[in-house]
């Protein structure tokens, strides 16, 4: 027995409307994981910059530090240089090694460890010797 079927309007409505559908489905799930993974994409690259950020201040700290160490091993060699018993008063100014020692100090010490980056000025009261910290701490850096 053979069977013929017959194609009629309704049926062909019915795999359009289908196929329709269909496509519809895949155009949504398409559009809903675009949304979907664009908001987990910029949740990532905002966790990353606080995350970098935290480690930006982290190694800033640590480079704060080792300045501050570097700096004042730099102020314990130049008193040993000098002497402490000569020394009046040393400080950090604008970059600047400020060291007031007595008159009658030998500055040679100085002279030969730091040459043209030690400044001297030389009163009746006292010596004042300014060593540039920049360039220490760039030549120790580089």
């Amino acid at each position: 027995m053979i069977l013929i079927l017959k194609n009629s309007k309704t049926s062909i409505l019915k795999k359009i409307i289908g196929f329709s559908l269909l496509i519809i489905m895949f155009a949504w799930y398409y559009f809903h994981m675009q949304n979907f993974y664009q908001t987990k994409i910029s949740l990532l690259q905002k966790q990353k910059t606080t995350i970098t950020s935290k480690n930006n201040v982290k190694a800033k700290r640590l480079l704060a530090k080792k300045l501050e160490k570097l700096i004042y091993k730099e102020a314990e060699t130049c008193v040993e240089l000098i002497g402490q018993e000569h020394i009046q008063k040393v400080e950090i100014k604008n970059d600047k090694l400020l060291i007031v020692a007595d008159w009658n100090v030998n500055i040679e010490p100085i002279f030969i460890r730091y040459g043209v980056l030690a400044l001297i000025k030389s009163t009746p009261e006292n010596k004042k010797i300014a060593i540039d910290l920049k360039y220490l701490v760039e030549s120790r850096y580089e």
